[in-house]
Formats: C-alpha cells, sequence, structure tokens
C-alpha cells in the first residue's frame, strides 16, 4: 500500500554490497558461505546500533537534563528502529489491581456473578456436606470470592511444550501458516491488505524479531510491517493452539509499547490505525472486551479527528480510489467492532450513527452484508426491547417482532453469492460441514451469516424470559426464541465434528453459543417456576438434549481451549446452583463420537485432545427443594444476568461483528 512504513532494517548499502558481489565470486573457489557471512556481518551492525541506542539513552538520563540544560548532542540513530526492553518499573509492567477491587455496576459480569449467588443462596441455603463433593469432574466446594473452576486442566505437556516455543524455533514458513490462519479467521470478515506485503517480507521481518523482539519505530503513532506481524503472529498462536504463551505475551508487550508512546500524539498513520484493529482483535481473542475498547476507541477518535468518517474529506485526503477503499472497508472494520465490543461490555459505543456518513464497501461481501443488518438489527433492539414494559409483564408487539421477521428475510435474499446461505442445507444437511462442496472459508462464512440471521431473533425475544408475568403473557414469542437457539446449537454442534473447520474459529463461534445456551437456560428456569407453582403452562423446554450438546460440547474442547474455559466459568454458577437445587443431576459419563484433535508439538497445526467427564442433564426436572415465592416478579431477573449472556454481556445487548 502506498505510504506504508517498516520498521525493518533497509536493504545494505552499496558498499556493502560490493562485499556481497566479492564474496559471491570468491565463494566457489573458497568454499565459505557468502550469505552466512553477511548474515554475521548484518547481525554485528544491528547490536552495534542497539548499543548506541542504549547510550544515548543512558546520555539522556544523565544529571544534565536535571538540572534544565538541554543536550544539544542529537541522538544517535544508524537505522529507523529502536531497541529496547520495556521497563519493569514502567506503569505498563507494574502488578495490575485484582479486578475484585474494581468498582462494577449491574452491568459488570463479577456483580452479576454476586448477585445471582446471593439470590440463589437464599433459596437453596448453605452448601450441605453431601454437596461438598466433585460434579462433573470440578469441586463444588470453592471460595465464593473465586472464580469457578472450569471441569478439566490443560494437559501439562501441551503447557510444557508450548512454553518451551520461541521465536528460534520459527521458519519462514511457520509464519506464513500463521498469516493464512488469520485470513481464514479474521481476514476473509475483515481485508487486510498488509497480509500481501507480510508475506513478501516474511524472511526479512522474522529475522529482525530473532534479533531483538522489542524494536519499535522512533516516530511515534507510526508502524511499520513489524509490529503488524508481532500482533498477528500472538493472536494468530492463540487461536491455532488454544492457549497464551509466554511467548505471545512477550510479542503483544512489544507491540503495547508502541502504542502507548502514542498516547498523546496529535496524529497517528492509518497503519498505527491498522494495529490498534489488531490490537482490538487480540483482546477479543482473550476475552477482553474492555481493553479491546479502549484500543478501539483510539482508533476511531484519530479517525473522526481526521474527518475520515465524513465522505467528503475522506474523498479530500485519499483521491487514489483504490487507497479510498482500503480505507472505507477499515472504517467500516472499526465501526462494527467498536458496536460489538462495547455492546457486549455494557459500554457505550464511541461513534453514533449520525457522525457516519461513508460509501458502503466495495467487494467485501461479509462488511457489506454487516452495514445493513448493523441499521435494522440496532433498530428493531431499540424498538422492541423495553425493559420497564416487561417488568410490568407486557410483553413486545407481535407486530414488530413481525416487521423483524420480514426485514430479516429481505436480508437474506439481499446476501451476496458468496455469503448467501441455504437455511434447510445448514440445519438438515449432515454433510454440510464434514464434506463441504465450496471451501473451509466459504461454509464459515455463509454459517456466520445463518448464525447472525438466528442471533437478532435471540438477543430481541430473550430478555422476555427474564421477567415471569413478560414470559407468561407472550408464550409464542419465547417459544419461537428456543425454538431459534436449539438451531444455532444443533448447527454449532454439527460444526465442531469437522475440527479443522471449528476448532480456529471457536472465539468467534462463542459468542453464537452462549447467546443460544442463555436462552435454554432461562427457558428452564422459567419451567421450573412454573411447575413449582403449579401452573397449567406448557413447557417451554420438553428436550435437553441442545442443552447437553452445547455444554458438551464446550467440555470437550474446555481441555485445549482457553475461551472453551471461559465459557464454561461463564455457565458454571448458574449450573452449580441448579444441581445444587436438584433442577440438574450430575452424573460423569464418558463421551462418545466427539472429534478428535490433533496431536503433536507446537507447530502452526499441533494441538492436544483430553477426554474428561461431562455432566448429564436430566430431562425431568425434580423440584422438591425449590421455594420459590410465585409472587415475585423478578425472581428470575438476576439469575443469568450478565452470567450467561454473551461471555459478558448484561442484558443480552447485541454485539454485531
Amino acid at each position: 500500500m502506498d505510504g506504508l512504513s517498516c520498521s525493518y532494517p533497509a536493504s545494505p548499502s552499496s558498499q556493502d554490497q560490493m562485499l556481497i558481489n566479492e564474496k559471491q565470486n570468491t565463494r566457489q573457489s573458497t568454499g565459505i558461505d557468502a550469505n552466512a557471512i553477511l548474515s554475521s556481518v548484518e547481525d554485528l551492525e544491528w547490536r552495534l546500533n542497539e548499543f548506541k541506542a542504549k547510550l544515548n539513552d543512558f546520555n539522556s538520563s544523565q544529571p544534565l537534563a536535571a538540572t534544565g540544560v538541554k543536550a544539544t548532542t542529537p541522538a544517535l540513530q544508524a537505522s529507523d528502529v529502536v531497541t529496547k526492553k520495556p521497563d519493569l518499573r514502567s506503569p505498563t509492567s507494574l502488578p495490575q489491581k485484582d479486578s475484585s477491587e474494581a468498582y462494577a455496576d449491574a452491568r459488570n459480569f463479577k456483580y452479576s456473578l454476586d448477585a445471582l449467588d446471593s439470590r440463589l443462596s437464599t433459596i437453596s441455603g448453605p452448601d450441605s456436606s453431601s454437596q461438598s463433593r466433585e460434579i462433573g469432574g470440578w469441586d463444588a466446594e470453592e471460595r465464593p470470592d473465586q472464580p469457578m473452576s472450569p471441569p478439566c486442566s490443560f494437559p501439562t505437556s501441551i503447557l510444557d511444550a508450548k512454553a518451551k516455543s520461541d521465536l528460534e524455533s520459527f521458519t519462514v514458513d511457520d509464519v506464513l501458516q500463521y498469516l493464512d490462519t488469520f485470513h481464514s479467521v479474521f481476514g476473509v470478515l475483515h481485508p487486510l491488505p498488509h497480509l500481501e506485503s507480510l508475506r513478501l517480507h516474511v524472511s526479512t521481518l522474522l529475522r529482525a524479531m530473532k534479533r531483538s523482539l522489542w524494536t519499535r519505530p522512533t516516530t511515534p503513532g507510526d508502524c511499520g510491517l513489524l509490529e503488524i506481524l508481532k500482533i498477528i503472529l500472538a493472536m494468530t498462536i492463540i487461536l491455532q493452539h488454544g492457549v497464551q504463551t509466554e511467548l505471545t505475551r512477550q510479542l503483544y508487550q512489544s507491540v503495547e509499547n508502541v502504542i502507548c508512546s502514542a498516547t498523546l500524539c496529535s496524529r497517528v498513520s492509518h497503519d498505527f490505525r491498522v494495529l490498534l484493529f489488531l490490537v482490538t482483535l487480540y483482546h477479543l481473542t482473550n476475552g477482553d472486551l474492555k481493553l479491546g475498547s479502549r484500543a478501539i476507541m483510539f482508533a476511531l477518535r484519530t479517525a473522526s479527528e481526521e474527518g475520515l468518517f465524513q465522505k467528503d474529506a475522506l474523498v479530500t485526503k485519499y483521491s487514489d480510489h483504490k487507497t479510498r477503499a482500503t480505507i472505507i472497508h477499515h472504517l467500516w472494520g472499526l465501526y462494527f467492532l467498536d458496536r460489538q465490543l462495547n455492546f457486549a461490555a455494557g459500554l457505550p459505543k464511541h461513534v453514533s450513527d449520525e457522525d457516519v456518513d461513508l460509501p458502503p464497501p466495495e467487494q467485501a461481501p461479509y462488511l457489506s452484508a454487516m452495514c445493513s443488518y448493523g441499521v435494522f438489527g440496532a433498530h428493531a433492539w431499540s424498538k422492541i426491547v423495553n425493559r420497564d414494559a416487561l417488568a410490568a409483564g407486557e410483553g413486545p408487539s407481535e407486530e414488530l417482532v413481525e416487521a423483524l421477521r420480514c426485514r430479516l428475510e429481505q436480508w437474506h435474499l439481499e446476501l451476496e453469492l458468496d455469503v448467501r446461505f441455504d437455511t434447510s442445507t445448514i440445519e438438515s444437511d449432515e454433510t454440510f460441514f464434514t464434506t463441504p462442496d465450496d471451501d473451509d472459508i466459504g461454509v464459515y462464512l455463509k454459517t456466520l451469516m445463518y448464525l447472525r440471521s438466528n442471533q437478532i431473533r435471540i438477543l430481541v425475544l430473550r430478555p422476555i424470559l427474564m421477567y415471569r408475568d413478560a414470559a407468561q403473557n407472550s408464550l409464542s414469542l419465547v417459544s419461537e426464541s428456543v425454538t431459534v437457539a436449539t438451531k444455532s446449537i444443533n448447527v454449532i454442534y454439527c460444526m465442531s465434528q469437522n475440527p479443522a473447520l471449528y476448532r480456529k474459529r471457536q472465539v468467534i463461534l462463542h459468542h453464537f453459543l452462549s447467546s443460544a445456551l442463555a436462552v435454554l437456560f432461562l427457558a428452564a428456569a422459567f419451567d421450573a417456576e412454573n411447575r413449582k407453582s403449579m401452573i397449567g403452562i406448557p413447557a417451554l423446554l420438553t428436550d435437553s438434549t441442545e442443552l447437553r450438546k452445547g455444554m458438551d460440547l464446550i467440555d470437550n474442547y474446555c481441555g485445549t481451549s482457553e475461551s472453551a474455559r471461559r465459557l464454561w466459568t461463564t455457565f458454571s454458577r448458574p449450573r452449580r446452583r441448579l444441581v445444587q437445587l436438584g433442577f440438574l443431576e450430575a452424573q460423569t459419563q464418558q463421551r462418545k463420537e466427539m472429534p478428535s484433535l490433533s496431536i503433536g508439538s507446537v507447530g502452526p497445526d499441533d494441538n492436544d485432545s483430553a477426554l474428561y467427564g461431562m455432566v448429564d442433564f436430566d430431562p425431568q426436572f425434580e423440584l422438591d427443594q425449590f421455594n420459590m415465592d410465585p409472587a415475585s416478579n423478578l425472581q428470575w431477573t438476576n439469575w443469568f444476568d450478565g452470567s450467561v449472556v454473551d461471555s459478558s454481556s448484561h442484558f443480552g445487548l447485541p454485539s454485531w461483528m
């Protein structure tokens, strides 16, 4: 891309080139590898430049500066990068304050879990000795101020092997394969033109990282291919192997220093905003929505300050059509990622719809589909979901819900062929995921669009189940939400039977899985309350098959995926309480016909598998231990608030990615 800066060493000078030619001419007669000698010379030059940079930093920190006398000697700078390890005393390296000490309102995950635990404690009382045994492989007797443990832990062999991995073991082919992984998961959703340049210069970039991981541009607010490659590697290593490693943390920390140095810059480059976008995806991969939201805020704010969200200013700044199209793709990606993270975290968005005047993206089927999806999805949420009306026992209007169904059908027909899905094929064709006619990316995109169409219906109908009277007055709508949720779980479960298609994309698919499971948990709670109160209302959840499928899928992968572990922890407390109340029966059994993951070392395609006990949900709910007040309309309001909706959102706030 025009104007793209790069923080890797420049090509050899003319003098160095003459040396190369001389070495090549004498190679056959002497038997010495000139390339090896050249690499050694370059390494020595790099280390000399590193020493000069450190010497300059040392001189600038002497008492001369403290006396108010400015040093007149310019900084020694023999290259376009600075190599410096982070100061362990810097704010970013200090021990972080425990999240339990931070303020948390009703939108926060921990606040919701505390409210849930307190409410259920009043119903079931303290844990009895018989309930303090292991349930489904994890200890039910845990301190209430600590997060619940998942039913399994990472195999030690995997962690040991990955802890030993470092950049020295990486080859060019490894890096290229990680770039392919990034493209297959995120790149097909948000086009990144830098991938072509990364592949072209991968050998030079890898050598630069092996020399020193802590290089950074000398100009704050700018970045090069080296920083972009670092954050992509950190992200895709997690996607590929499922766990954080010391290397991924170091890669991120080296990029974090670049971002922190530009916090108060008046302007940043487009490439720097691309870096912020990738950092946001990195935090999304690790389930940290708040830090991801901060990174996207930085990118959006600087773009807004330059007027890039206004068509006239954008055309003036980027006259070349190809460059402008790339910028438009990037801005739309920022726009939707901002809405996803902030809705999921219960935070306000950073750019209002009225402040965006961008043309639609070109040759980007996913982004084009999400443009219209975001507009009618936000409109449907604001019109259908009304907490005050739900608390008063009034469900949403059938007309508004029908209007949403019609709009979804129209949106489906308007999808480009690359992402247009066939509903009956995805829902009923068992060979769609195991022997796909399209490539994996095509199946992935079409499945994602199908899940999107279900997701907006789940999001606008699920809040009804949080209010007993509203649910009783809107049985057809809550029944529809259960039906849609079971379809989403079945599709995700079928997709998981092809590990090569599912495993790397768990982070995105878990968003839809958690939303659907939340509906089934709430439906089970609604049925339990009605049965205890002897109300003759047909059960919403007549079969627990999909509920078991969803939890079994999480349990199966939590041994090799931190994302699955986080999702299990999200559901563990309400599941534990329902087991203690007799609503669910814990039963350990062996898995059958679950996908087997590949076992190997820490190469790009390696993973491990472990089979653990899982929880079997008894379809016959035993309610003798329930002692609930049927007159309390909000009895179930805080049961699942935040703890089982979209992994971290409160009240099912929608996300649009």
